[in-house]
C-alpha cells in the first residue's frame, strides 16, 4: 500500500492487521488475544472480532512506531 498511496501510514497497518486477523480467526488457525472464548464463540461473527481485534493492535503499533495516520 505504500508503493500505491506514496507514504507510509498507520490506516495501512490496521488494515493490513485487520485482513490477517479476519482469515486467521476464520479458518481457526488463530485465536483472539484479550477476548473471552466464551463471548468470541457465542456471538455470529467471531472473524470480524477477531478483524477489530488484530487491526487495533497493528494501528497503536504502527502509531508508537513513528508512522503516521
Amino acid at each position: 500500500m505504500e508503493i500505491i498511496h506514496g507514504r507510509q501510514s498507520s490506516l495501512h497497518n490496521v488494515a493490513a492487521g485487520g485482513l490477517i486477523g479476519y482469515l486467521g480467526v476464520t479458518r481457526g488457525n488463530m485465536g483472539v488475544p484479550f477476548v473471552s472464548p466464551y463471548f468470541l464463540y457465542g456471538t455470529r461473527y467471531p472473524g470480524l472480532i477477531g478483524a477489530a481485534v488484530y487491526g487495533s493492535i497493528a494501528g497503536v503499533l504502527a502509531t508508537l512506531g513513528g508512522k503516521t495516520l
